[in-house]
């Protein structure tokens, strides 16, 4: 017809509008062509002739255009649609023929597979010329990301923006071909060239979260426990992208519900010693954990599960190198270094969530904390056997590319805060004491003059580690400390095992000058140390917490004293200074934890905790109801404050001399128990017992209580009280 006679532009040359006009042209007809055949019977397996040539047409006048004006074409997206119309429309076409042929009569023929596959190469052919027409026209520097790229000299070119322009078609070329490949059926573990072009354009360019979408989907592709872990490690990457692709988190959900079934099956149930069943029990609790913290379901169990996950963890370091590569990893640390990332991720995910809850965010970061105390503790203790010894063969040497990440986790400016928040955990001082531990192991190791040069904050490396490739654009960790002229680090483990002790010395010291973390180096010595740990026996640490509620103590008793002195002088009404250390019972907690808890963020109040609230909080727990849930969130919360040593909460310990009280007339044992631990803390607080309330609504409790000097009120009214006195300072 006459609308096709001149459908290609027969030129190199001509304008950039032209060509534009004549790529939408061609686009428009092809699409025309393409509906009208969409349900016609093939010919000879073949589309048609028209389909062909304007399909052959469009691509024509897609790339003049990207080769005469490329910032037209960047700003039309021509890129894009080049793959949308120009190809995948087509193979959409056939593979949904191919589908209902298949389930019905009669069958696809080998010549029409055949035509398919002759297509998808042809399609191959055509993005891999692209490619190197864009680098030798544009002058692009592939470097070494491409390997069949060869990268001779670029010349300078006057146009800043033509290289950017080039690059991302250069990137989406690898995109195409990898789709391509993937469409083709073709891959196998040995060869995979789907893979194999993804991993190019993550390389090329780091900042684009597409490469790994579809590594994640080309992974999934084969369902199993490690496929479906190691396609989550992709999504995590294309989300945590400065440009993460638009459908991942979509993927990412499908995918954690997919594991459910998993979970139920291997993730559950007594503990095997059967290296066959550790590694899919870990991977799908590990799915399982992390489902629960991405779509922020309840976290009820969730310290459950921790402890299950990281008993399976500590399994799993200590599986055969073998067994992990009969289960499709390459390297026998990958399953733990995927692991450590898609950690560090989900706590970045929490940090930045546009709905920001901080109890997702803890105990995200306390997944964290106690995965990788299990690695350091590992690589430490098989450092403690010799420089090169393996315990269930397994080196330390294999783990320090992941005390790494921690290491330059633990320098992020978003992590000081919360590392220095949490300084008093059990989890993390542990941590710390076994970083110190392989510290000092490489330091021995380590020439003396290499590790003061290391320590000092201009000190960069001259090499790239395949981690630092690997994990390059990915926003939750900071770039690694490497000159711009870094040049890939030898091949040889050796090298790298050097390179990484380097490193992982260098990170130490920043750390240890830095004020945010338990760790500390002497100089002097050349040795590192947990410093909290090194000063925490038991009695040293009650008499620090008894001097700081000494002093709150202080500072209270000058407040209530202000206040009376001002209250005469003015001849004003009496103002209420709420009591500073405060005794609540369990249906306080209960009820209103959140008062509680913007009482101890004021940082004015001692909150003391009783064991029969403990005991009452604990009865309270089971069951559907707001108290109940109010019972599991307020000892979630308890744990978190005393496992933090935080100075405003204390609990009743053994060695509290609580007084016996005789039984008062309606007081339940409970009560009678709490009104004794409020008898201690008064006697504490000795001349001053009204510098102590218990906080509760029991009637009988409050005429005892009175009797013997002692202040009850409920929670909601002293809040009120503690709201009115600070307006009125």
């Amino acid at each position: 017809t006459n609308t096709t006679t001149n459908t290609d532009t027969n030129t190199m040359g001509g304008d950039g509008l032209s060509l534009y006009r004549a790529v939408c042209r061609t686009q428009k007809e092809l699409a025309g062509v393409l509906s009208s055949v969409r349900h016609a019977p093939l010919r000879d397996g073949s589309l048609g002739d028209e389909c062909t040539r304007l399909a052959a047409a469009f691509r024509r006048n897609c790339e003049r255009l990207i080769l005469t004006d490329i910032q037209l074409a960047h700003d039309k997206d021509i890129g894009k649609q080049l793959w949308k119309h120009g190809f995948y429309a087509i193979i959409q076409d056939v593979r949904s023929r191919k589908r209902r042929r298949k389930s019905g009569t009669p069958k696809p023929s080998e010549h029409e597979d055949l035509l398919f596959h002759s297509f998808l190469q042809q399609a191959s052919g055509f993005y891999r010329r692209l490619l190197l027409t864009l680098k030798e026209h544009y002058n692009v520097a592939l470097g070494t990301a491409v390997d069949w790229a060869y990268d001779g000299p670029v010349q300078p070119i006057s146009d800043p923006a033509t290289p950017t322009h080039a690059l991302l078609l250069c990137h989406r070329c690898l995109i195409c071909l990898g789709d391509l490949a993937r469409y083709g059926e073709d891959n196998t573990e040995e060869y995979n060239p789907a893979k194999h072009y993804y991993q190019q354009a993550a390389v090329l360019l780091p900042d684009d979260g597409a490469p790994h979408n579809q590594l994640a989907v080309l992974v999934s592709a084969t369902p199993s426990p490690v496929s479906s872990f190691v396609a989550a490690y992709h999504y995590v990457r294309s989300l945590l992208a400065r440009s993460p692709f638009g459908n991942t988190a979509l993927n990412l959900r499908a995918l954690y519900e997919q594991n459910t079934a998993q979970y139920e099956e291997r993730g559950k149930g007594p503990m095997s010693n059967d290296p066959a069943v550790i590694l899919p029990r870990f991977l799908t609790q590990y799915l399982h954990i992390h489902q629960v913290l991405f779509l922020r379901d309840t976290l009820d169990s969730f310290e459950t599960m921790c402890n299950d996950i990281v008993q399976t963890f500590d399994a799993c370091l200590g599986l055969d190198p073998a067994v992990l590569r009969a289960a499709g990893f390459t390297i026998p640390s990958e399953v733990i270094f995927y692991a450590s990332i898609i950690n560090v991720a989900a706590v970045h995910l929490a940090q930045t969530h546009a709905e920001h809850i901080q109890r997702f965010e803890d105990c995200s970061v306390f997944l964290a904390f106690r995965m990788f105390n299990s690695v350091c503790r590992y690589a430490a203790e098989s450092f403690g056997h010799g420089a090169h010894a393996q315990r269930d063969g397994r080196s330390g040497e294999s783990l320090l590319c992941i005390v790494n990440v921690f290491l330059r986790w633990a320098m992020s400016e978003r992590m000081r805060s919360c590392f220095h928040a949490k300084q008093g955990a059990t989890s993390l001082k542990q941590l710390w004491g076994h970083v110190s531990d392989l510290l000092n192991f490489l330091s021995n190791q380590t020439a003396d003059d290499t590790v003061l040069r290391v320590g000092d904050a201009t000190w960069v490396s001259s090499v790239m580690l395949p981690e630092d490739i690997e994990l390059k654009g990915f926003l939750a960790l900071p770039e690694p400390a490497c000159s711009p002229s870094a040049a890939v680090c030898d091949a040889g483990l050796e090298n790298q095992s050097k390179e990484r002790a380097r490193r992982s010395l260098h990170l130490g010291r920043r750390l240890a000058a830095s004020s945010h973390c338990s760790l500390s180096f002497d100089s002097e010595a050349m040795l590192f140390s947990a410093s909290q740990q090194a000063a925490a026996p038991s009695a040293q640490k009650s008499a620090m917490q008894r001097e700081q509620q000494g002093r709150l103590m202080a500072q209270r008793l000058l407040e209530s004293e202000v206040s009376r002195l001002e209250s005469d002088v003015r001849s004003s009404r009496k103002r209420a200074v709420p009591s500073p250390y405060i005794v609540p019972d369990a249906a306080a907690f209960a009820s209103n934890l959140q008062l509680i808890q913007e009482l101890v963020g004021s940082e004015e109040f001692v909150v003391n905790v009783s064991a029969s609230t403990i005991d009452g909080l604990d009865r309270l727990k089971a069951g559907k109801q707001r108290i109940n849930r109010g019972a599991r969130q307020a000892i979630h919360f308890l744990v978190d404050q005393l496992d933090r040593g935080s100075p405003f909460v204390r609990s009743q310990t053994p060695q509290d001399a609580v007084p016996e009280v005789t039984e008062f007339e309606g007081c339940t044992p409970e009560t009678l128990s709490l009104f004794a631990y409020a008898s201690f803390v008064a006697y504490c607080q000795s001349p001053r017992p009204d510098l102590v309330t218990i906080l509760s609504s029991d009637p009988a409790l409050t005429e005892s209580a009175t009797n013997s000097g002692l202040s009850v009120q409920t929670l909601p009214e002293f809040h009120r009280t503690f709201k009115a006195s600070k307006r009125s300072r």
